[in-house]
C-alpha cells in the first residue's frame, strides 16, 4: 500500500541546502532560491509532483484531487 503524501512529507530529511527524499534521492534546493528569498510554494508544488510521479493511484488517473 502506497503512503499518503502527508507520510511520504514526514519522512524526508530537511538540510540548509538539499532534502533527501524517501527514496534516498537528494533534491537540490537552489533552484527555488530567488531574489525575493526561498519559493516555498513552488517548491511544495515540486514535492506534489515528485510524490504524485511515484505514487500514481490505481485507476491510472496522475493526481487525486
Amino acid at each position: 500500500m502506497n503512503k499518503t503524501y502527508q507520510e511520504w512529507f514526514k519522512e524526508i530529511v530537511w538540510l540548509k541546502d538539499k532534502i533527501i527524499l524517501p527514496n534516498n534521492i537528494t533534491v537540490d534546493k537552489s533552484k527555488w532560491i530567488t531574489n525575493d528569498g526561498f519559493d516555498i510554494n513552488g517548491f511544495n508544488s515540486y514535492l506534489f509532483e515528485l510524490y504524485n510521479k511515484q505514487n500514481p493511484v490505481s485507476d491510472g488517473r496522475r493526481y487525486k484531487k
